[in-house]
């Protein structure tokens, strides 16, 4: 991919020129229609590419948002309605605003050290490291909402001057509205009304590709289904997306590391089932988000944004030292016998060990588009870049 990279300090700077609904421009002269293009395809989909204004004039196509030290909000999830047993085209990395007090935890609590001086520092560090954290994660949730208003001022374009455009935005008639999906959801479903409840902060969805099954009977690609990352016919061979940052060393010149996960004893390629363990909630990620285009189906308008790549310092808990006396713990049992007690409480290696309750806020979306194997077609999807 060309060099096409922003950052979040350019999506601020280009807000401030042109307002926060005007960073991103539609590229309508080169859309794609499948069905004009080919009225045999099984799939009723137009693309509309996208680019980045910078504040200095330059056009940036396709449009590719560098992050660093980002704090993810939940654990990798299938996309909401995701059928089981079914491959989804994709997996959801979400953001929100987080509190300080939320992620004083496990990584991010400072060291033991045998010195008041050395304490002293370490307490210094991951205070410092703490605070650079907020302000990323601050920065991050700004520019996502610039970046997702200017989104939505396009399609309020396209369905104004739909009836003037070669290709069809509207592809079922029988919608009075054209419905525009969002990557920002405010609110959620509560669970006893089955009402809708205003968010405390908005989240943002960013997607990773998961390798479909294979129409042309490929048996190289047929071996990689499942896997987060991309195929590619031209080199004919997969391309992991999710690398592990916590192995790219000074040994190995830091050079990306592609995630694997535990499984039954032995390390597998991260797919769209054991990503959920290795991706959690308050992992530390960096990498690449890429605003490709916005797509027309017969649901509506969405916007196809992935991860080009996505490298992650998986968060990891710290044992708790044992303030229980054994008699204290006996008391807990109720006197019940070792020797009964169930092991239900092991974790499996591709169980996620987040936080429930936390993931529950996050997955409660009706905003995300449904995934359809028979309906849409995901541009770049399986291909170069």
């Amino acid at each position: 991919m060309k060099n096409s990279t922003f950052t979040l300090q350019d999506v601020v700077e280009s807000a401030e020129k042109f307002g926060r609904e005007n960073v991103l421009f539609a590229n309508v002269d080169k859309a794609r229609d499948l069905k004009q293009k080919n009225p045999k395809s099984p799939y009723d989909v137009a693309y509309v590419d996208i680019g980045f204004k910078r504040a200095d004039g330059t056009i940036l196509q396709p449009a590719k948002l560098k992050i660093t030290e980002q704090l993810i909000a939940s654990s990798a999830m299938a996309p909401h309605g995701t059928e089981e047993g079914v491959i989804p085209k994709k997996i959801n990395i979400a953001f929100t605003v987080l509190e300080k007090e939320d992620i004083e935890t496990g990584d991010y609590v400072p060291k033991k050290k045998d010195s008041d001086e050395d304490q002293t520092k370490e307490n210094k560090r991951s205070s410092d490291n703490n605070d650079r954290y907020m302000t990323n994660n601050k920065d991050l949730n700004n520019a996502m909402s610039i970046l997702d208003a200017s989104y939505k001022s396009l399609c309020a374009e396209l369905i104004k001057n739909k009836d003037s455009y070669k290709f069809k935005i509207q592809k079922d008639r029988k919608m009075k509205e054209i419905p525009v999906f969002s990557i920002k959801q405010e609110t959620r479903i509560d669970k006893d009304t089955q009402k809708d409840v205003k968010l405390p902060n908005p989240i943002y969805r960013v997607n990773l590709q998961v390798v479909q099954k294979p129409s042309d009977g490929n048996k190289e690609k047929e071996k990689c289904q499942g896997k987060i990352g991309i195929y590619s016919y031209y080199s004919n061979s997969f391309k992991p997306t999710v690398f592990d940052a916590r192995k790219m060393t000074k040994a190995n010149r830091y050079q990306p590391v592609p995630a694997k996960v535990k499984a039954s004893g032995k390390y597998v390629d991260i797919n769209y089932k054991n990503a959920k363990s290795f991706i959690t909630r308050k992992s530390l990620v960096g990498g690449h988000i890429v605003f490709e285009c916005i797509v027309a189906s017969k649901f509506g308008l969405s916007l196809n944004c992935s991860f080009y790549d996505l490298f992650v310092y998986r968060y990891k808990t710290k044992n708790v030292q044992n303030s229980m006396t054994p008699e204290e713990i006996m008391q807990m049992r109720g006197g019940a016998s070792e020797d009964n007690d169930s092991s239900d409480s092991d974790v499996d290696d591709e169980k996620n060990e987040d936080e429930g309750d936390k993931n529950e806020e996050i997955k409660d979306s009706d905003d995300d588009i449904k995934d359809s194997d028979d309906d849409e077609e995901v541009a770049g999807s399986d291909s170069d870049e």
